[in-house]
Order: structure tokens, then C-alpha cells, then sequence
């Protein structure tokens, strides 16, 4: 029996660029949305897991002026980010399937004079968690006591488990991340296999770069997602390109992942 997995990673809600802002943002999640429902009805998935990979708020006095360059801050990017994902992509899939839901912070989203370890993103997962409860189809994890504010964990999900992590503490090259993954990836697996011996990581996902990539790594399938901006100024200024505006929908079985479909925000 196949089900899905999406994963959404570098939203930024409450950024404005030239090609962004609050609505847009929102035009983006209902096709996103549009595109899972026909994958589950295709598939006729029973259940629909969906990972955030963090930087899915902008957060607030990351740089100087960030607050220059967005429409919301703060809590406000919270409060709306929570109204956002679950009337256009949690509720309405949960009309066609399970929905189970988890995540990571990112390094974005943090909040202004508050502890380092708070983050919005994290906040954002709270209020999600508090709305599914009142859904019978949805399932919130995203490890809300002692592991809410790790940046890099294995999830249970749709009996697979799924290393995710945002992905800024991974060494690039180039720019890019994905060779110096590899040998953190190996190093990941064998610390899980010593702490829990029955882990078995069949998926390893991180988001961060805004540049889309899928490889494998000793027999882990290695994702990393892309972002939703458009008008990407930091890929612009860092690789000379927009961001890659692919999240990736995994369809999987007992086996592993048969296959894997690229939603473009278009």
C-alpha cells in the first residue's frame, strides 16, 4: 500500500522580494496542495506525511534591516504561518487521508531578544500540534517536550525511519553541501545504530541550500529540498541563480520509495 511524503522546507513566510509576499505565499501552498491531492488519488494513498525542514518562518533580526524587507515579524508570522498551512494544505488533505506531520527549526526563524533556543518555526509547530487536535485524520508529532528544539533527529513516519534536519550545520563546497553530506550522513547512521539498534534509516532529507539534489548514501535515499522564493536574493547573490522552487513528494511502500515527484511552485 503506498503512501506520500512531502517535504517543505525554506518557506521564509512574512518575507517581501520582488516576487514575494504573504499571498503569493499563499497562491503557492494551494497549488502545492492541489498537486498532492491528484498524487493521493492517483496512488489512492491512504495517509500523507508530511516533514518541514525549518526556515519556514523568516524570523526576525537575523541581519541588519532584515525587518526592512518583510511584511510580517515576530509571533505574527507564527500565528498566520498556522492559519496558512492548515487551511490551505493540512485540513483539506485530511478530507482524502491521514495526515501525519513533523519538523525541525531552522536558523532562521528566531525571535528577537528571546533565548537562542527559541524559534518560530518551533512555535509554528505548536499551534499545528494544537489544531489537529480537534482533527481526527491528523497527527501531529514534531516532538514538542524535550526534542522540540533539535535541529537534526529521526522521525517515525509511515513506518519509515527519516533522518530530517534544516541543513546549515552541514560543510559545503562550492557552495553546495552535498558532498560533505555523505560522510555526515555515515556518521549519523552509525550514532543512531548505537543509540537504538532496531533504526533503520531508509530516508535522510534537509532543506537550507534552496537547491534541489537527491542521491543515495550507503543505501539511505539523501533528499535536499528546494525553497518556495521567488526572487531568491541569497541564491541569487551566492550561486548567481533563483533558488530551486522544487519540493519533492516521495511515494512510498514497505520497500522503500518507489518513486519520486517534483512539485514545482509554478
Amino acid at each position: 500500500m503506498r503512501k506520500i511524503l512531502f517535504f517543505v522546507s525554506d518557506m521564509h513566510y512574512g518575507r517581501r522580494t520582488a516576487g514575494w509576499n504573504v499571498k503569493q505565499a499563499a497562491k503557492t501552498i494551494q497549488k502545492f496542495q492541489n498537486k498532492l491531492l491528484a498524487i493521493v488519488r492517483s496512488e489512492k494513498a491512504t495517509a500523507v506525511g508530511i516533514c518541514f525542514l525549518g526556515d519556514i518562518l523568516d524570523g526576525e533580526s537575523v541581519f541588519p534591516f532584515q525587518a526592512n524587507e518583510q511584511e510580517m515579524v515576530g509571533l505574527e508570522q507564527a500565528f498566520e504561518g498556522c492559519e496558512l498551512f492548515w487551511n490551505n494544505l493540512i485540513a483539506p488533505l485530511s478530507e482524502h487521508a491521514d495526515v501525519h506531520l513533523d519538523g525541525v527549526p531552522g536558523n532562521h526563524a528566531f525571535l528577537k531578544g528571546a533565548h537562542p533556543k527559541t524559534n518560530l518555526d518551533t512555535l509554528l509547530y505548536r499551534l499545528l500540534a494544537e489544531r489537529s487536535k480537534d482533527n481526527k485524520r491528523v497527527f501531529a508529532k514534531f516532538g514538542l517536550q524535550q526534542t522540540d528544539t533539535l535541529e537534526v533527529k529521526v522521525t517515525r513516519m509511515l513506518n519509515h525511519d527519516i533522518l530530517i534536519g534544516h541543513g546549515h550545520f552541514l560543510q559545503a563546497r562550492g557552495g553546495l553541501p552535498f558532498q560533505g553530506t555523505q560522510v555526515r550522513v555515515l556518521q549519523w547512521l552509525e550514532r543512531w545504530r548505537q543509540v537504538r539498534a532496531n533504526v533503520r534509516v531508509s530516508i535522510a532529507a534537509f532543506g537550507h541550500f534552496h537547491r534541489f539534489s537527491v542521491f543515495k548514501v550507503a543505501g539511505t535515499f539523501v533528499l535536499f529540498n528546494g525553497t518556495a522564493l521567488k526572487h531568491d536574493e541569497w541564491a541569487i547573490t551566492r550561486y548567481g541563480s533563483d533558488g530551486d522552487r522544487i519540493w519533492a513528494a516521495l511515494i512510498v511502500s514497505e520497500k522503500g520509495v518507489d518513486r519520486i515527484e517534483l512539485l514545482t511552485c509554478e
